[in-house]
């Protein structure tokens, strides 16, 4: 049995509302981001997505990250969980 802490895991959930013409080239560099998963996209550029992480730092960096993509106008955080695995 090992006495070492749990590993913490954030899930948190966005919205990130985009130009329409640019949600494809979005997706795709969305999709090369670790823990990220793009569960929607519509025709008006709103797109749905989750990440887990290890740090709660992470959250603000990845939304800065999404926010500096060409063609995003905003990144909503809209959930934000923090479970614990055992080591």
């Amino acid at each position: 049995m090992s006495n070492s802490e749990p590993t913490e895991v954030h899930i948190s959930g966005y919205v990130v509302q985009a130009q329409p013409i640019q949600v494809e080239a979005i997706t795709a560099a969305i999709d090369e981001m670790a823990g990220a998963e793009i569960h929607g996209a519509n025709e008006h550029g709103k797109m749905v997505l989750t990440l887990e992480t290890t740090k709660e730092e992470d959250i603000a960096e990845r939304i800065i990250e999404i926010n500096s993509l060409p063609g995003v106008i905003n990144t909503a955080l809209v959930y934000h969980q923090i479970d614990e695995e055992p080591n």
